[in-house]
């Protein structure tokens, strides 16, 4: 990992969203297999820190802080800054279905990435021009079996880039006691595919863009986005605050790796690791 330190700069609302975006990296963890039975709203607000890559497929790192707030409604509904938005429609026996929606900023030409309190902008991508905002509406699969949980979703972007993302993770989730206190955590693959079009627009060099970055042209096609494995552990503090430790590998498919980007500028291997503290309003 390459990290160098630089002054903190102003950023738009627009890039702040970038941020959380980028954290998405860190974890595809337990969140969705972990259960609220009471019919009543609850909330939690938070802050956390994350070593995050400066964009997928680089290979340096940025340190940054962000923070979290997330709304849920029994185990129908749940809002996060880091996990998008979920509604479970339909549920019989281990199964449950329902509809969600992620958000992708995009990325920055500049090499922005907010909130950062170790790094520097990337010159990587000088010439490439930004990436819009999408939303990212889909559907979801989730079968439990005893302490192994496993999700399938589906989604399409809309906006930015108009790419397919199809996802699926397995994740062991069990509790046990220490000094009284129940303590969470979950570990498992996850694999993501991708379409043309999402690969096109973040990994794809076009004519123009090969002339004013000096990056050679690629075309990629539909392929494994990546393969990785996940890891979470979630720590009670007290009654109203936890802590939740995050961490992510993944390795790139052979038709993103041998994107010229990331040939030339990064690295098929993928990690990202942070911490968040969450107090329980």
């Amino acid at each position: 990992m390459k990290f160098k330190v630089t002054n903190n700069k102003s950023r738009s609302i627009k890039r702040g969203v970038y941020l959380l975006t980028a954290l998405l990296l860190i974890n595809k963890s337990a969140v969705f297999g972990q259960k609220n039975d009471t019919e009543e709203w609850s909330y939690s607000v938070g802050v956390g820190m994350a070593v995050v890559p400066s964009y997928l497929g680089d290979n340096s790192y940025q340190a940054v802080m962000f923070p979290n707030f997330t709304a849920t409604y029994a185990d129908k509904f749940s809002a996060s800054l880091l996990e998008g938005l979920r509604y479970n429609a339909i549920e019989f026996g281990a199964w449950r279905m329902g509809a969600m929606l992620k958000f992708n900023i995009g990325r920055f030409e500049d090499g922005t990435l907010p909130g950062r309190i170790i790094g520097e902008n990337t010159s990587d991508l000088t010439g490439l021009g930004d990436i819009d905002f999408s939303l990212e509406p889909g559907v979801y699969i989730q079968f439990n079996q005893g302490s192994v949980v496993s999700i399938f979703n589906m989604r399409k972007g809309v906006g930015g880039h108009s790419g397919l993302l199809a996802e699926f993770s397995t994740q062991y989730v069990e509790v046990f006691q220490v000094f009284g206190k129940s303590i969470q955590y979950g570990v498992g693959p996850m694999a993501r595919m991708t379409n043309s079009a999402y690969n096109k627009t973040f990994f794809g060099i076009n004519q123009a863009q090969s002339q004013e970055s000096n990056i050679g042209v690629y075309r990629p096609t539909s392929s494994a986005l990546s393969i990785g494995l996940n890891g979470s552990l979630a720590i009670p503090v007290s009654n109203r605050v936890s802590t939740s430790l995050y961490f992510n590998y993944s390795r790139l498919g052979d038709p993103i790796a041998k994107s010229n980007l990331v040939k030339r500028f990064g690295s098929r291997h993928q990690m990202a690791t942070g911490i968040v503290f969450n107090y329980s309003l």
